[in-house]
């Protein structure tokens, strides 16, 4: 477990001091500004007060335009259909969360939707992959795909089901379709080409969820086309006015719940019967006051 940070008082006494030195500082050059203004002095008066409210506000108001662009063009490029075409279908999943079928599989799983689930892991290694098909460089092994199924109600667990291994089902392709679910945001570094868009310079990718309708074995090749259905998430350094050399915020852009709920409300209606699913899941992702139902 790692060990929370924790400031001194002595330190934050020091953190207080300089932040209040420095605010006073440009206080105080506002206020000659105002007293020269005052005087008669219009020009270096209005020239020190223009200095200060430049430099307080200046970057923020950047910052702000920068991310109102950012959230236009990833809202743009964003593709989630009303409803996820998996039902009957052999889906691959393949998820950086390090847990066995986690994020949007285990939510499918959850729900009982009737499809032929499969899992494979992303980025237990890194490394270079051919320029031709990237994402092996961060791909686990062939030998680690799983295929699976949900378990039986846990009894010591309020009846609650999960993915688990499937032992008697080959794990292999071609596959109907392919879904990348990143929470890592490696994709866009490794293998930036799947994304099937382009990012600007200043966002940072968080979260990258990939749907691709046409990619029957991503070990033996690339894709043959961009993702059918898609959504990223970024975040950007946003300077808060006059205090910005000293404090960033990083907000995701746009927000990681609201594209949560909308591949939840791409999901609900798949949702298998009462005893086909865990119950848990579906209140989770489907009864009105969760994510899908926000939506409706």
């Amino acid at each position: 477990m790692i060990p929370a940070i924790t400031l001194s008082d002595g330190t934050l006494l020091v953190i207080v001091l300089i932040l209040g030195g420095y605010v006073l500082f440009l206080l105080a050059i506002a206020v000659v500004g105002f007293r020269q203004f005052v005087r008669g002095r219009w020009v270096l008066g209005a020239a020190l007060i223009g200095a200060v409210l430049a430099f307080a506000l200046v970057p923020y108001g950047i910052d702000t335009v920068t991310k109102a662009r950012l959230t236009a063009h990833l809202i743009a490029n964003t593709l989630i259909p009303e409803v996820l075409p998996l039902e009957s279908r052999r889906v691959l999943f393949i998820s950086s969360g390090g847990t066995l079928c986690d994020g949007l599989c285990g939510d499918v799983v959850g729900l009982g939707v009737r499809a032929d689930v499969f899992w494979v892991g992303l980025g237990a290694d890194r490394a270079e992959g051919p320029p031709d098909n990237p994402i092996l460089g961060i791909l686990d092994p062939a030998s680690s795909l799983t295929a699976i199924r949900l378990s039986a109600p846990d009894p010591d667990l309020d009846d609650q089901r999960f993915p688990e291994p499937a032992p008697d089902v080959p794990a292999n392709g071609p596959f109907d379709i392919v879904i990348i679910d990143d929470t890592r945001a490696m994709i866009a570094y490794d293998a930036p080409s799947l994304l099937g868009m382009s990012l600007p310079p200043y966002a940072h990718p968080q979260t990258v969820r990939l749907v691709f309708m046409d990619w029957p074995d991503p070990y033996a090749g690339p894709p043959p086309g961009p993702p059918t259905f898609r959504s990223i998430t970024a975040w950007l350094d946003v300077r808060p006015p006059a205090l910005w050399p000293f404090f960033s915020d990083s907000p995701a852009v746009p927000r990681y719940l609201e594209t949560a709920a909308q591949w939840a409300s791409a999901i609900c209606p798949l949702a298998g019967l009462p005893e086909a699913r865990d119950a848990a899941t579906h209140a989770r992702l489907c009864d009105p006051d969760g994510p899908a139902g926000t939506l409706n």
